[in-house]
């Protein structure tokens, strides 16, 4: 028996899955398709999900991966 169902193995529904497993929240994602998605479906990322990546200490290797941007996360 799970607390919470999450539609959706993305990267919105896994994160939301860390969190609530973070709080001990019993939590199942269901995801249509059986292989992971090789290639990446977003062009940006927000300040606010870069903040939640930072809290998971993913945020860097989320900004290695990736395009150089005009702004680097945490320059000031």
């Amino acid at each position: 028996v799970f607390d919470v169902a999450i539609c959706g193995g993305g990267p919105a529904g896994l994160m939301l899955a860390l969190e609530l497993g973070k709080r001990n929240i019993k939590t199942v994602v269901l995801e249509t398709r059986e292989n992971i998605v090789p290639d990446s479906r977003f062009f940006l990322v927000h300040s606010s999900t870069m903040e939640l990546l930072a809290r998971n200490n993913t945020a860097e290797a989320y900004r290695q991966r990736g395009q150089p941007g005009h702004v680097r996360f945490g320059a000031t």
